[in-house]
């Protein structure tokens, strides 16, 4: 049950929401004010109201407007209210405790209404054009050519860049855009709180390289990336593939990410905006693959004390090219020993230091840091062309000093990897996580010196298997 007490506040509550609730404005003599949901602000300009609405006024629109009087001020005539589009509201107010002359003004409605929302331009193209709405206004008077017309005016701006300027109903957008989302701004030339916005993409697509170069193994699961400080698609892109007629088989994913290599060659991947379908970039990647991957390997040969044994390691990488072949590497572990004489270790270098080739258990065979078999600063790889389309690394392990009874047992295991997957720095008992191509090539140096009793020279004799 309400008091006359909570009647009275209550309906108080409510008169005050109601003001809360309506946009108004005054010169200090008369205010006018709306509390259409339509109107987002009034606002005096000079002698003139002016009511911003949210949208156009309409043919047969219009909006609700309170025009009061200010202390002595009584409004005794108002014109063309609720107010309009088409026509301005006027209204005449008088001082009741004096002989002044009645004060008399004009209401104007606007509307700074953007056509497009948004818009996506390719950079460095960007051929387009804003518009104001056809039924936007900024001037009461302006289509009837009223001397009273004010002279306002629309004013375009731009804050993330400097390249968008200009007045009127259309605002071209320059083609030197930097890439990346712009708010542009249309504003009323009187106050600049009353404005509409839209967006204007600058869309660019740039892949982060222009070739890439793999195999199987690095590519596996590669994710293709885009340049995000060059490029700018909201919306994201399209992927696509091509493949030459040389292959370069694999398959790719709606993210960009490779998988699935099938065989060696080229092929080209495109990123398109899904915002502006002109605006794509591309890449060729080169798919390598090593074919005939084998082992040649020369008989053990003495030269008066010297036992040596040379061996080649040969593949075919396809496509058929430098960059290709040295894409891949060898990695050479060696088990075993050697005796110049019973008891007398030979020494090898390994690693940047001289060891005794005994008892050695499966370590990896660099003589520096690098355990890439054969590298070096001028060949990373360790590789060499051989003949067409052939590449190939070598061993020649060599034993000076030789005489009767050296023993030579070395068992030799080589595996090709891909380059990218082994480390530069090691240590000969470190573990390569990476997985070789196949075959593993297995072969062994092992010899047995025995001196001619005729002609007192050293020549090999036989020696378990020699492979």
């Amino acid at each position: 049950m309400q008091t006359p007490l909570s009647r009275f506040l209550f309906s108080w509550l409510m008169l005050l929401s109601g003001f809360a609730s309506a946009i108004s404005a005054d010169n200090g003599l008369v205010s006018v004010s709306s509390d259409s949901p339509r109107v987002h602000k009034i606002v005096l300009v000079g002698d003139d109201f002016v009511v911003a609405t949210k949208t156009p006024l309409r043919e047969g629109e219009a909006v609700p407007l309170t025009i009061r009087g200010i202390g002595d001020y009584e409004v005794t005539s108002a014109k063309h209210v609720p107010l309009r589009g088409s026509a301005p509201a006027g209204y005449t107010a008088t001082n009741r405790g004096s002989h002044e002359d009645p004060v008399s003004g004009i209401v104007h409605a606007i509307c700074i209404d953007i056509k497009e929302e948004r818009i996506a331009v390719p950079w460095n193209n960007t051929a387009a054009t804003l518009h104001l709405t056809a039924d936007s206004s900024y001037s009461s008077f302006g289509e009837s050519g009223d001397k009273d017309c004010p002279n306002w005016d629309v004013e375009w701006s731009c804050e993330t860049c400097g390249g968008i300027s200009g007045t009127g109903r259309e605002c071209p957008i320059p083609s030197d855009l930097p890439v990346g989302r712009h708010i542009v701004k249309a504003a009323f030339s009187e106050n600049q709180e009353i404005y509409d916005t839209c967006i204007v993409d600058v869309i660019s697509v740039k892949f982060s390289q222009e070739t890439i170069l793999g195999c199987e193994k690095c590519l596996s699961n590669l994710e293709i990336y885009i340049s995000e400080a060059e490029s700018h698609s909201p919306s994201g892109y399209t992927w696509s593939i091509v493949n030459d007629s040389t292959g370069g088989g694999f398959s790719l994913s709606s993210d960009g990410t490779i998988s699935s290599v099938q065989h060696g060659g080229n092929a080209t991947i495109k990123a398109v905006s899904k915002d502006c379908p002109d605006c794509f970039d591309s890449l060729t990647i080169t798919i390598c693959i090593p074919r005939d991957l084998k082992i040649k390997i020369e008989s053990p040969k003495i030269e008066g004390t010297t036992c040596s044994r040379t061996v080649f390691f040969l593949f075919k990488p396809e496509p058929s090219s430098a960059s290709c072949a040295e894409h891949f590497a060898f990695v050479q572990w060696v088990s075993g020993n050697v005796q110049t004489a019973p008891g007398n270790l030979c020494q090898a270098m390994s690693f940047g230091e001289l060891i005794p080739l005994n008892n050695l258990d499966h370590m990896i065979d660099s003589p520096d840091t690098n355990p890439i078999y054969g590298s070096s600063s001028e060949s990373p790889s360790g590789l060499y062309g051989l003949g067409p389309g052939v590449w190939a690394s070598g061993d020649n392990p060599t034993i000076y000093d030789c005489r009767q009874g050296t023993v030579v047992n070395l068992s030799f295991e080589t595996k090709l990897f891909c380059r990218k997957q082994i480390p530069t720095e090691g240590t000969r008992n470190m573990t390569i996580s990476a997985s070789p191509f196949s075959p593993t090539l297995f072969w062994a140096f092992k010899v047995r010196v025995i001196q001619n009793p005729e002609s007192g020279l050293l020549e090999i004799g036989s020696f378990e298997n020699n492979n």
